[in-house]
């Protein structure tokens, strides 16, 4: 008879066990199809408060199937704390492309404008040595012209003294060669 027992009460306990993970199975189905009917509302966001949400979905016989209320509420709000977390990560992946296109863009701006001023820059000595060469030309011109005038007023010399006073002077000697300095000589 104690065998008989001891059989039958392996026998409940494999039941009561059976019956424990089945009713677990269906909570654990339960929740994944409450869980699909949140996921299937396109309008909810971290924002949406539980009273509203739960006039929506009373019609629903996945919200029915959730026996207790207090675990419904519990599973909305883990929900949109999960909804919460996707958008911070989402924002948060996207606040980082802006900084990278922000930054990219301030490079694209500063290469520009180092072309601009490169630019710029080469302009501005290309006219400072046409400056200088004008200069120099107006300054040889002058020389020149005063060689002629000092030459004219010495009139006495003679084509060797002259070379000697312009040697002297040290004015280039392609200058005094010129046939316009030859011919006032």
């Amino acid at each position: 008879m104690r065998e008989r027992e001891a059989i039958f009460n392996d026998h409940l306990s494999d039941l009561r066990k059976k019956e424990k993970e089945e009713r677990n199975l269906q909570k654990e189905k339960i929740k994944v199809d409450y869980l699909t009917m949140l996921k299937e509302m396109t309008n909810l966001s971290r924002h949406s408060s539980w009273t509203k949400t739960k006039e929506k979905l009373a019609s629903d016989s996945r919200y029915k199937a959730v026996e207790s209320s207090s675990k419904r509420e519990d599973w909305f709000r883990d929900y949109i704390k999960y909804l919460d977390d996707q958008g911070s990560d989402h924002e948060e992946r996207s606040r980082k492309e802006r900084e990278r296109e922000k930054k990219e863009r301030q490079e694209a701006s500063l290469r520009e404008r180092e072309k601009e001023v490169q630019r710029s820059l080469g302009e501005t000595l290309r006219e400072r040595d046409k400056e200088r060469e004008q200069h120099k030309r107006e300054e040889a011109s002058q020389q020149f012209k005063a060689l002629l005038v000092d030459l004219v007023c010495i009139h006495h010399l003679c084509c060797k003294e002259h070379c000697a006073y312009v040697s002297c002077i040290r004015l280039p000697l392609h200058l005094v060669c010129t046939p316009y300095f030859q011919h006032h000589v």
